[in-house]
């Protein structure tokens, strides 16, 4: 999936916080909020606000396309607090990564981010 000029790919959770480059933690983000979030970590309404743009990268960008699908999956499985089933839906996915940004909250003294 090409992105338009003007977006960048960011780190959800801040690699400064947490090193992952997995795919489910690489989205787009406009320079302008790139640059405001820095690596400040997206609050849950934050991500709960953006969900249906999360599900939807995902899903063009990652499960869509056979490169990326398998990747995707194991890597979730793999990082995220859900069962490692390379059948788990995108919603329990992002459930996953809510889970991972409240631990890396309670564990790391970095301040939030809210657009």
């Amino acid at each position: 999936m090409r992105l338009s000029t003007g977006f960048d790919i960011d780190h959800c959770i801040p690699f400064a916080a947490w090193p992952c480059d997995d795919l489910w933690n690489l989205m787009p983000a406009s320079r302008k909020v790139n640059l405001r979030k820095r690596d400040r970590l997206p609050s849950a309404a934050a991500i709960d606000e953006s969900a249906d743009r999360i599900l939807s990268w995902w899903e063009h960008a990652y499960v869509a396309r056979d490169a990326y699908s398998r990747r995707f999956t194991l890597e979730a499985g793999a990082s995220l607090p859900i069962a490692a089933d390379p059948d788990a839906d995108l919603p329990t996915i992002l459930n996953g990564l809510q889970a991972r940004r409240l631990t890396i909250r309670a564990n790391h003294a970095i301040s939030e981010w809210a657009p």
